[in-house]
């Protein structure tokens, strides 16, 4: 008899938008401290809140047609005027996985619309330089015109290319999410013939001097330019611009480059706003951008599943705009870490089911799920497409609860299941647990989070409940793993495998005392993966087998950590530091005088049963 593993049987749904009242706004190029609120278009209406009276715009990625999707909402495109790189274009121009600008209205339901105008400009066109891909060949970074771009294999369209023929002298079409770091996390790529006469590259400006600047690692030449939309003072660094120009030596000779930050000064007090894109600035939840626009989601809800709010994360925010910030009501993320590869056991008209060692995983799906064809080619796949047996690959999230599935790719059949997810149970040496289905993993091979073997006793050595585990099966799954890695809980594929130019590797003899005394006294069982010194933050990063992210500052000194489970902690459990809540000794600590250290606590941090400590099993 097989068990059944459906973590969801209600969902709470997050309801974005009200009709004639709610503005959405979005990445359709920008990111972190850039300013950007791009391809904004008013409405027309009369008064009311949000830019353009009692209409709307909302950008994000173009999810499914019918007419298209767009952060959940199906527009109706009929009688829209559709604009591409500026010039009109017709609905089957538009394409999934594109980042685009739509203005129109929203009915009640909040789930249809109509859509008035639809803009589409890519965030970069032009040769790749350079590609180099993780050990996993699930991500790859590529260089076009000296911008690093992140691609997955699950999670990135491609049209007219695909994730593993992308090479070096390809001339590509980019749309996609700046994150805090300025590379490009792109949703689609598409493959082109030749340079049509021009590239385009969206970025922050550096080096200034004169009319010359660079964006990342690209020289642009701006002495003949047409400016437009930059502040009174210019050119200058630090602002956020898009380029267009010829590509002559090496150097972008620019014809256009217009500032993309002229929006923000149309928004209004009480303005009410959802804002898609990724987290940057983070400094705790009072205080992070989204493509520009300051958040304070203090009093927010949050429904970010199983990651950590910080750099790097893609969600939308609602909330209201007071003249300074956007005062957020709700988050919600918008890719998640869990994982499932196989075939599919079952289907019903929202819901995917996977059979893992005779469990059977439910997901669901929604109107913002992806769903991507890399087998036959279907532009806009629908779950009506799919049949029993169809090889997917299924990125979802765990929102409380439930499995909602953010990506869905339909490719050729593997000889290999795979399933990632947090370990919910172990037995030392035998066997894993995840979302219900155990593996015996007594003839696995296993990996760190950074790709390099381990052993099974330095894997259980390092496992706590809650990390983030990929485990690989036969196809079909007879529950006995072939490997099993540990993951990043808190990063997406391709966050943390490539090293930027700031970032210089360090050996672990490298590294100062008082950080090897910190991970030996908090994390007595854990062995370092790898471990980074970032020149522009000047900090030190340390990333733990199991996933655990710490960063000191280049003295040595704790600043935060990014837990294997997801949690984020300022200071987990220093005993040196005299303001930590947590130190059984500090005066302050108003747990003190209840349980210091109570063994039958399940809170207790200090509990070694506790599934939250980061020693215990």
């Amino acid at each position: 008899m097989k068990r059944s593993f459906d973590p969801s049987a209600s969902r709470r749904a997050l309801h974005l938008f009200t009709a004639g009242s709610l503005l959405c706004l979005s990445a359709c190029g920008g990111g972190g401290g850039g300013g950007l609120l791009a391809g904004v278009v008013s409405a027309p209406g009369g008064g009311g809140g949000g830019i353009g009276g009692t209409g709307l715009t909302s950008s994000g990625t173009i999810t499914g047609t019918g007419s298209i999707f767009v952060n959940g909402v199906r527009f109706d495109v009929d009688d829209a005027e559709i604009f591409i790189n500026g010039a009109p274009a017709s609905e089957d121009q538009l394409g999934l996985g594109m980042v685009v600008s739509v203005s129109g209205t929203v009915e009640e339901d909040g789930v249809n619309g109509t859509a008035q105008r639809v803009d589409y400009d890519p965030q970069l066109e032009g040769p790749v330089t350079t590609i180099e891909r993780n050990a996993d060949n699930s991500s790859a970074r590529i260089t076009v015109l000296g911008q690093s771009v992140i691609i997955e294999r699950t999670s990135t369209v491609f049209e007219e290319s695909s994730f593993d023929g992308i090479a070096a002298g390809d001339v590509v079409e980019i749309s996609g999410y700046l994150d805090s770091d300025g590379r490009l996390r792109a949703t689609r790529v598409s493959g082109e013939d030749t340079i049509d006469g021009s590239v385009k590259l969206s970025g922050i400006i550096s080096n200034l001097l004169g009319q010359a600047f660079s964006i990342g690692t690209q020289s642009v030449d701006a002495g003949d330019a047409v400016l437009s939309d930059l502040p009174n003072t210019g050119l200058a660094d630090g602002i956020f611009v898009k380029v267009e120009g010829e590509l002559i030596d090496g150097v972008i000779r620019a014809s256009e480059i217009e500032g993309r930050g002229a929006a923000l000064t149309s928004l209004q007090v009480d303005d009410q706003i959802t804002v898609e894109g990724t987290v940057a600035d983070f400094d705790g939840v009072s205080g992070f951008t989204v493509e520009g626009l300051p958040i304070d989601a203090a009093n927010a809800s949050l429904n970010i599943g199983e990651l950590a709010l910080g750099n790097g994360l893609i969600v939308e925010v609602s909330g209201t705009w007071n003249g300074e910030r956007v005062i957020a009501t709700a988050i919600s993320v918008r890719r998640g870490r869990i994982k499932i590869e196989a075939p599919l056991s079952g289907i019903s008209d929202t819901q995917l089911s996977f059979e893992f060692a005779g469990t059977i995983i439910n997901v669901d799906t929604d109107a913002r799920t992806l769903f991507d064809d890399d087998r036959d080619g279907i532009e806009y796949l629908k779950i009506a497409d799919l049949a029993i047996g169809d090889y997917l690959e299924v990125e979802a999230l765990d929102s409380t609860g439930g499995l909602i599935a953010t990506r869905v790719d339909r490719d050729d059949d593997d000889n290999e299941s795979e399933l990632q997810a947090p370990v919910q149970s172990f037995i030392d040496g035998l066997s894993v647990t995840l979302l219900g289905v155990t593996f015996d993993v007594t003839q696995a091979d296993f990996e760190n989070s950074a790709d390099n073997a381990i052993s099974s006793a330095q894997f259980f050595a390092n496992l706590n409940n809650g990390a983030l585990v990929s485990v690989s099966d036969g196809n079909p799954s007879d529950g006995f793993a072939e490997e099993v890695e540990f993951e990043f809980a808190t990063a997406l594929d391709g966050d943390r495998e490539f090293s930027d130019d700031d970032e210089e590797r360090l050996d672990t003899n490298e590294l100062p005392q008082n950080i090897l005394n910190y991970i030996s006294a908090n994390f007595p069982n854990a062995d370092i993966a790898f471990s980074e010194r970032d020149t522009d933050d000047n900090e030190i990063e340390v990333y733990l087998t199991n996933g655990t992210e710490l960063v000191f500052d280049l003295s040595g000194n704790f600043l935060e950590s990014e837990l294997e489970d997801g949690e984020d902690s300022e200071d987990p459990e220093d005993p040196e530091d005299p303001e930590d809540p947590e130190d059984p000794e500090d005066p302050e600590d108003p747990e003190d005088s209840e349980d210091s250290e109570d063994p039958e606590d399940p809170e207790d941090p200090e509990d070694p049963n506790s599934p939250e400590d980061p020693s215990g099993s």
